[in-house]
């Protein structure tokens, strides 16, 4: 093989890293929107409610239930209805 070969060789090699580069950064990003998208689902505050009461169940003495999630941000939560019970 020349040179020239070796080298034209190389820059298919590079291209292709670069667009399998290209296409996994592409894919991180569309997983990152449709998370984003997807928070406020009533499914996510259903199961973010369960996971929360789960977590506050031995932590007190009473019972510190989350009965709603109204709505789930990326910096905040919204219209939540909590009961605490002795």
């Amino acid at each position: 093989m020349d040179a020239r070969a070796t080298l034209k060789h190389g820059f298919r090699a590079g291209r292709w890293l670069l667009r399998a580069l290209g296409l996994v950064l592409l894919c991180v990003a569309a997983l990152c929107l449709l998370a984003i998208a997807c928070v406020n689902l009533r499914s996510a505050r259903e199961f973010a409610r369960a996971r929360v009461n789960a977590a506050l169940a031995g932590s007190f003495a009473g019972t510190l239930r989350v009965d709603r999630i109204g709505h789930v941000g990326l910096e905040s939560v919204a219209g939540v209805d909590a009961r605490v019970l002795d």
